[in-house]
């Protein structure tokens, strides 16, 4: 993803996020998709209609450019530093 995660849902504004949907952040994987959309995201809570209304934008961002999406991509967002395994 080419951000970090928010605090809370970009759609409602009231849930903490648990993940971000949108578009690959690797080149060849959609190779039609312009660079300003690659590893782009929304940020949202585990509520379906957030889901669902990050779907829809991120398929409208994508058709802007002319591309048609198969698959909408889930960024999981990274453990705190405090969670984090190994060595610090």
């Amino acid at each position: 993803m080419t951000r970090a995660p928010s605090e809370i849902c970009e759609i409602c504004n009231l849930f903490p996020v648990s993940s971000g949907l949108g578009f690959p952040l690797w080149p060849g994987i959609v190779p039609e998709l312009p660079d300003i959309l690659r590893g782009a995201c929304i940020w949202v809570c585990a509520g379906k209609a957030c889901e669902l209304a990050a779907q829809k934008r991120a398929l409208r961002s994508a058709a802007r450019f002319g591309v048609t999406l198969a698959k909408i991509w889930r960024h999981v967002p990274a453990p705190s530093k405090g969670a984090q395994h190994g060595p610090v």
